[in-house]
């Protein structure tokens, strides 16, 4: 059976996949890719047929994460939080998450805009680097940006993460929300 006829079916208990010996396997990380592709292309289908072009989302998000800031006791004690931008593709990945993940997308993006040490040692934050080892080199951009993750949940390959590109002045591009297992970050 085809992988891409068991999700257009509407059944999602499982994906197949072929391993090198040739065998099928399944796999929840498979799935979960399989599953964001598919979501994917059902929210730009959607936009091409509403005519959006995703400003007011992309405006909606950021009022989101902006109140949220407001609320937050280090900011109100002074702290100056990080100028940050929303990458092409960032509110796209928010949606496809659906609601249960929305709020806490939103937190972990004030926790990292924040710069609060305390809150980036909670969330995990570190590079996204070349390699699996952890002495690989962080990943960068062609200007200078250094690729980032940190958790919205832990353990599992279905475990959420933020990506986002530290500038080199400082300021943040949130890239996207993805799975634990997606190691590719959106650059703009």
């Amino acid at each position: 059976m085809d992988p891409t006829e068991d999700l257009s079916a509407g059944r999602t208990d499982r994906i197949l996949e072929v391993d090198f010996s040739g065998r099928a396997t399944s796999t929840e990380g498979g799935f979960l890719r399989a599953q964001v592709r598919r979501l994917h292309s059902q929210v730009e289908e959607l936009r091409a047929s509403t005519g959006s072009s995703g400003f007011e989302e992309n405006q909606q998000v950021r009022e989101e994460i902006e109140n949220a800031l407001g609320r937050l006791r280090s900011i109100k004690q002074g702290l100056t939080p990080c100028q940050f931008t929303l990458g092409p593709v960032f509110v796209t990945s928010l949606e496809e998450l659906g609601g249960r993940y929305r709020n806490v997308a939103i937190r972990v993006c004030v926790d990292v805009i924040s710069g609060v040490p305390k809150l980036l040692k909670k969330r995990r934050d570190h590079p996204l680097r070349t390699g699996n080892k952890q002495t690989a080199l962080p990943r960068l951009r062609d200007d200078g940006a250094e690729a980032r993750r940190c958790y919205l949940e832990k353990k599992g390959p279905g475990a959420r993460r933020l990506h986002y590109w530290k500038l080199p002045d400082g300021s943040l591009e949130l890239a996207s929300v993805t799975v634990h297992d997606d190691m590719d970050i959106p650059s703009s």
